[in-house]
């Protein structure tokens, strides 16, 4: 029997573009796939957790801004702003609203054509039930499966992606720390270690 997994700690290995590339391919075209797509795109290319995409919803946090859209997250991981039963208050974690690149915004607009105008989350079930966390756990083995992906990537994992893919770009690290929602540099710092041996190699090149 395999030993539980639960409190282990795995080294960080987000997915690569490609192979991002073929989990969105690996949705297909059908109306629960177009739904996928946009959770997948909402981890991926909006850092959401996936509790945080799972609870989006439509119309009051996707919002049209500047000719494109916006999605936000309004009560994210941590969030309880009440005093504890000690009457300690915890530092709440930062809502966030992000704006959608142009494949983002195709992929949204799509899955908005299938699910029609009805208010309630934004990503539903066939019967009008908001997709569970559980779902997106399963979806990316299924994907993995049929984009041929031979490693474990999980929910969290796309989120990784995230924040390696904008310091990869070039942002910096506190940029994406208040993208990511994080209260603490030093989380966001531990999405990006794994960059290091990269990031050492700029000093190579200089000159005095």
């Amino acid at each position: 029997m395999a030993e539980h997994n639960r409190g282990k700690k795995f080294p960080t290995d987000p997915p690569t573009r490609e192979e991002m590339a073929l989990l969105f391919a690996a949705c297909g075209s059908t109306p629960r796939g177009k739904r996928d797509q946009v959770l997948l795109m909402m981890m991926y290319r909006l850092g959401f957790r996936c509790a945080e995409a799972c609870s989006v919803r439509w119309p009051q946090d996707v919002r049209r801004r500047n000719g494109g859209w916006t999605i936000r997250t309004v009560h994210p991981k941590g969030w309880d702003p009440k005093p504890d039963k000690t009457g300690k208050v915890r530092r709440p974690a930062k809502p966030r609203e992000l704006a959608l690149d142009p494949k983002a915004q195709f992929l949204l607009e799509t899955w908005l054509a299938v699910r029609g105008d009805a208010t309630g989350p934004l990503l539903v079930t066939e019967t009008g039930r908001a997709v569970e966390t559980s779902h997106a756990r399963r979806l990316l083995k299924t994907l993995c499966r049929r984009a041929g992906i031979d490693r474990r990537i999980n929910p969290h994992s796309l989120r990784h992606a995230f924040a390696s893919e904008l310091v990869d770009e070039g942002n910096d690290v506190r940029r994406v720390q208040n993208l990511l929602g994080h209260n603490y540099l030093m989380t966001t710092i531990t999405y990006v270690d794994h960059l290091q041996p990269r990031l050492g190699e700029v000093t190579s090149g200089r000159t005095w």
